[in-house]
């Protein structure tokens, strides 16, 4: 390969690893929001912002690696690639201790996922740490063994975790970087025929790779096999990490939240039942219009209609329950969602106790990403942030 060859082929690679990098970065982003949020929702000992720290960490190395290629001179690109894996080393660490800290305070909790997570973050990291490390060169081929099988193991073990139940998503970082390690050492055993980790080891330490081809072909065949086979495991652990990405974007998002009203009951009943006071604290609409009431009250239809990103929209509401002045719900279609809203109204010393079930179920791929990107909020404006303008309109009259 000649000189224009090599840069071109070199500038492919530094557009690849910067696509990855923001690819991953987005993935991080829904891992941070969830874990953020499953944190405050389950009143865990630690707090929400401590889930942020090792993606954050795994998110630099991933920065170093990608961005790095265009700071870092080109005689210095072993120093990124130490970078990379020393961010990496130590946002396992930080899981690994966060995910102990659950055993022990929290064992009820974490169960066998826990155990599985941890075991893959310390695989992973002595993976790390032993491509920092040299080796006698006469061992490279064990050495390659050695790390594949780790490897795998690790993934394994962390994707496993993730089917067991385990809360949080932030190990599925390490499961990134085992993925990138398997596709990563699988092309260079494909192109070269020759160990892949041995060949990562060598470029982490500035050392001079041998790049010719096996001089056995029997040699060569097996390792261009055990290329593929790694490329393989890359590709498979990739899609169980989109899968477990994308499990995390809800099909329905539910809410509940009570609120003290200092007004009777039948009052409190006029607020949840009657569109004309209902708008008044769902802030989301506008307008309303009734077709038609039946007298039972049960099975009637009546529209609100709102806005949501500069473009109006009509939710279908049927009345499902009335009886009143203590139980109401309904059904809500619009093109976007479904919802289910449920109202219990009771009697209390200063006025009504008022306990509100919302439940959000999407219809398009569209709107169950966005609501993965906010946090596994409701289409609409939070339950909690209504209750709060009802405590004041209704107040107020």
């Amino acid at each position: 390969m000649d000189k224009d060859d090599n840069t071109t082929v070199m500038k492919f690679w530094r557009i690849m690893l910067v696509v990855v990098m923001c690819v991953f970065g987005w993935f991080a982003y829904t891992w941070l929001a969830f874990d953020v949020q499953t944190a405050g929702v389950q009143e865990r000992s630690l707090p929400g912002w401590f889930f942020v720290v090792p993606v954050v960490i795994w998110v630099l190395g991933w920065i170093t690696l990608g961005l790095g290629t265009f700071v870092f001179p080109p005689g210095r690109g072993h120093m990124r690639l130490r970078s990379a894996l020393l961010l990496w080393i130590i946002s396992c660490i930080i899981g690994f201790g966060i995910v102990i800290f659950g055993l022990i305070t929290e064992p009820g909790t974490y169960r066998i996922g826990g155990i599985l997570t941890a075991g893959g973050f310390v695989l992973l990291i002595l993976i790390l740490v032993m491509l920092l490390f040299r080796y006698p060169p006469s061992t490279e081929v064990l050495f390659s063994h050695i790390l594949s099988t780790l490897l795998f193991v690790a993934a394994f073990s962390i994707s496993t975790s993730m089917q067991q139940g385990f809360a949080y998503r932030f190990p599925i970082l390490a499961l990134g970087s085992a993925s990138f390690l398997f596709c990563v050492t699988g092309c260079m055993e494909i192109l070269n025929a020759r160990p892949g980790f041995a060949r990562l080891a060598c470029l982490l330490r500035k050392k001079p790779c041998d790049t010719q081809p096996a001089t056995s072909p029997s040699t060569g065949a097996w390792w261009r096999f055990h290329g593929a086979v790694m490329a393989l495991c890359g590709v498979f652990f990739s899609i169980v990490l989109i899968n477990n990405t994308f499990a995390i974007v809800p099909d329905t998002v539910e809410d509940t939240r009570s609120v003290m009203l200092k007004i009777p009951v039948q009052a409190a009943w006029t607020w949840f039942a009657e569109p004309s006071h209902f708008i008044l604290w769902n802030t989301d609409f506008t307008e309303y219009f009734i077709p038609e009431i039946t007298h039972e009250r049960e099975g009637s239809v009546y529209y609100l209609v709102g806005e949501r990103n500069e473009k109006r929209f009509t939710l279908q509401c049927i009345i499902t329950k009335w009886d009143e002045p203590r139980e109401y719900s309904f059904v809500g279609r619009c093109e976007e969602f479904d919802v289910y809203g449920s109202y219990l109204i009771e009697p209390a010393d200063n006025g009504s106790f008022v306990t509100c079930e919302e439940v959000y179920s999407f219809r398009n791929l569209r709107e169950t990403i966005t609501a993965a990107l906010s946090g596994g909020k409701s289409p609409l404006q939070s339950l909690g942030e209504r209750m709060t303008i009802l405590e004041e309109v209704a107040g107020a009259r």
